[in-house]
């Protein structure tokens, strides 16, 4: 005993020691590293802004074509070491970015703790974009820097009001390297506690600077020239030169600029939505910029595609940890970056390298995701491991665990969080949502004279009325129209009818298992969003599965959810697969989520075998071979696609562009340009109602903890990751994904989720 108190000393001087030791490591990695490039570096920086910052920098006085602080800084260089010594110039960047990354630990430890510090100095240390960047004559480099002191002055001082001054002074500083660094201020602003501080010390700051700026006409005007050259399409956003534009020329007064992309905005609505939108895609988009980057890079194919997709999972990581970590230190970080994206985007010219600025607080946020990970416990069961990893636990009769009867979530003798067999009592409010979507659906169903997707219409007829069904045909569709036709004839407004009535079903269930996993208040907001979702509202004036496959995914939502007995879960749940496998082969891709969910796996796939039976027989006496239920090619899936042919990074392409479809505003039926107005605007509407839909659910998914709903969720988010990966993701892939979107945003909008994410 007494040798182990002897010994708690020195193992918590040791325990001390491992931060600092690992962090001095991750410095000497990340200073080495960008000294080797620095010094191997023989680029010679002759295009873009690259060349024409090393042209004012060998010039006399303060500069005035550009922000001064950059040419300034590089005739302070070449004043030491010697004109245009670019070594030099790529040596020092070297050592300001080593410092950024020092930096960054210091912000994330303050702002978290010091493993997830760690966590972000290591991914800063090997970031791509980091260590290209500063081998550019570009103002980038130092401008990280300064965006990392913005953020260390606003999270390091304990007094606020120490916090104001400094954040307005770094504000100033960065406004003499690259005056979008000012956008930050509305978000510093909303974070800081002294705002009135920050306000009187931006303005005795930055004033005269900006004074002088506005008197000389560089600053302000290259902001004017930009925000005319978004909204001018023209110049195609800045390729074209100015020439090209209805002004004609690049040297006229700040407000003709200002007045042209304002007009342009009164004229052209709705194609300024898709500008911006198209501009904010860039936050999330792959890419560097070839142009500047290209001198360095040179054409290194494996150097272009770390570059290009290094990007990518920091930034899923980054947003996951800001949604989840949206605390009252964490605003100070999150604010002042979502700031800088918000008028970036609004009001000026969106690059790749214009996304750089904000990267520091996404690897911040990173970092904190990353630790959150690391601190999970996963549970090392010995026997049927996967079953009961994912699997809800199963203590009683029902399908989820039951709590003690006098337990406050217990009420009327059943567990909150799930819902009977029968109908809750609300029956009211089910009622409500139940007619309201019908009433809609059928509205439309007798307003609309044919299809909406009229060549995928007329592939299903043909289908229908040709009685051959091939191998790898969906049955239930065909066989359910020649029904249809047979009984009310060839017209589509039978049809319709009744895929309205199945998208009002699906609507009715998607409000009942969301009020059973999140609350009545989140199911009838998910209710009312899958009411008059343009996705779900006109998905019947279709002829295709989707309605049905739609129905099927609420079913199996719904069963997970409900309180039925485990053998009853397991029956259902195999013959709702099975039915949507038979819609649409794609849906096959929500069996394995839904196989690891299931008590009583063995049932589920013998219902599922049951289901799908007939039709693999019908397969083999009409074919006369044994085919899985489909031949391959029905699921889109060829082992080149997934292991990338050739090139290990073509399947990386092709999974990232499958996952860009996936979150683009693109929706069921394509876009046709000579549509009339009326159709162009419903577009539009479907367009950016599923991305509101869909940026809001994975905000919300993010942010609530679904553990113990996991029954629920799995399966169709387990299905949108094994479509991206091993096939050929298309908007027919959408409809069963949409329920937990859907469930997600509702449950986001309502904060039913808001004391769970801790």
């Amino acid at each position: 005993m007494l040798e182990s108190a002897t010994n708690a000393p020195s193992r918590r001087a040791a325990r001390r020691l491992v931060v600092p030791v690992i962090l001095a490591a991750i410095l000497l990695l990340a200073l080495g590293a960008r000294l080797h490039y620095a010094l191997a570096c023989t680029a010679v920086p002759a295009e873009s802004d690259m060349e024409y910052y090393n042209v004012i920098a060998e010039g006399s006085g303060v500069p005035t074509e550009v922000p001064p602080g950059y040419p300034l800084f590089l005739r302070l260089i070449y004043a030491i070491w010697g004109a245009r010594n670019y070594t030099a110039v790529y040596v020092v960047q070297a050592v300001l970015s080593a410092a950024t990354v020092f930096l960054v630990f210091l912000v994330t430890r303050t702002v978290a703790n010091a493993r997830a510090a760690l966590f972000a100095a290591g991914i800063a240390a090997v970031y791509p974009s980091f260590i290209a960047y500063a081998l550019t004559t570009m103002t980038e480099t130092v401008s990280l820097l300064l965006v990392l002191l913005l953020l260390a002055a606003l999270t390091l001082p304990r007094s606020e009001r120490t916090r104001s001054i400094l954040a307005a002074g770094a504000l100033a500083l960065g406004y003499l390297f690259k005056p979008a660094l000012l956008f930050f201020a509305p978000g510093v602003l909303l974070s800081a506690k002294r705002k009135a501080l920050f306000l009187v010390s931006l303005a005795a700051i930055v004033g005269p600077v900006l004074a002088f700026d506005l008197v000389s006409g560089t600053t302000a005007l290259r902001g004017a020239r930009g925000f005319y050259r978004t909204y001018n399409p023209a110049t195609k956003g800045a390729e074209a030169p100015m020439e090209n534009t209805e002004l004609g020329r690049a040297d006229l007064e700040e407000k003709t600029y200002i007045d042209g992309g304002f007009d342009f905005l009164r004229r052209n609505k709705m194609k300024a939505v898709d500008i911006i939108y198209g501009k904010a895609s860039i936050v999330l988009a792959r890419g560097s910029d070839r142009f500047v980057l290209g001198p360095v890079v040179g054409k290194s194919h494996n150097v272009w595609m770390l570059l290009m997709y290094g990007f990518v999972p920091i930034m899923i990581l980054g947003f996951i940890g800001m949604a989840r970590t949206f605390d009252r230190k964490a605003r100070r970080i999150a604010l002042p970056v979502l700031s800088y994206l918000f008028f970036v985007v609004l009001l000026s010219i969106f690059k790749t390298r214009y996304r750089l600025p904000a990267e520091p607080a996404v690897i911040v946020f990173a970092g904190i995701a990353l630790d959150r990970v690391a601190a999970i416990r996963i549970p090392r069961p010995r026997l049927a491991w996967l079953t009961r990893l994912v699997a809800p636990p199963e203590s009683g009769p029902g399908g989820l665990a039951e709590a003690a009867p006098d337990s406050p979530d217990v009420e009327g003798g059943r567990r909150k969080g799930s819902f009977p067999s029968r109908l809750p009592a609300a029956w009211d409010i089910a009622c409500l949502v139940l007619f309201i979507a019908l009433a809609l659906r059928l509205y439309f169903a007798f307003a609309a004279e044919a299809p909406i997707n009229a060549r995928e219409a007329a592939a299903a007829i043909r289908l229908a009325e040709s009685g051959r069904l091939g191998s790898a045909d969906a049955p239930i569709y065909p066989i359910s129209l020649r029904g249809v036709h047979a009984v009310f004839g060839t017209g589509y407004r039978a049809i319709f009818v009744g895929q309205a009535i199945l998208g009002a079903v699906s609507v009715l269930l998607t409000y009942l298992f969301v009020s059973a996993v999140a609350g009545r208040k989140a199911g009838i907001a998910a209710g009312a969003i899958a009411a008059v979702l343009p996705d779900m509202l006109v998905m019947h004036l279709q002829l295709s599965p989707d309605a049905s496959v739609l129905l099927c995914a609420t079913g199996l939502m719904t069963v997970a959810a409900s309180s039925l007995s485990a053998p009853a879960k397991a029956t259902l749940s195999g013959f709702l697969a099975g039915a949507g496998i038979l819609l649409a082969p794609h849906f096959a891709y929500i069996v394995p989520g839904a196989l690891v969910t299931q008590r009583r796996w063995r049932l589920f796939l013998l219902a599922l075998a049951g289901t799908l039976l007939p039709h693999v027989l019908f397969n083999v006496a009409q074919h006369r071979r044994l085919e899985p239920v489909y031949v391959p090619a029905a699921y889109e899936l060829k082992a080149s696609d997934i292991f990338g042919g050739e090139r290990p990074w073509e399947g990386v392409k092709r999974i990232y562009d499958n996952a860009a479809l996936a979150i683009s505003k693109r929706w069921g039926v394509a876009y046709d340009s000579a549509a009339s107005p009326a159709t162009r605007v419903s577009s539009f509407v479907s367009g950016y109602g599923f991305v509101a839909v869909l940026y809001l659910g994975l905000v919300g998914l993010a942010r609530c903890r679904l553990r113990e709903h996991r029954a629920v969720f799995l399966p169709p988010l387990l299905y949108v990751l094994l479509v991206i990966v091993l096939s050929n993701f298309q908007m027919k892939h959408r409809p069963a994904c949409l329920p937990a979107m859907i469930a997600c945003a509702a449950m986001f909008l309502t904060g039913s989720c808001k004391d769970r994410a801790r």
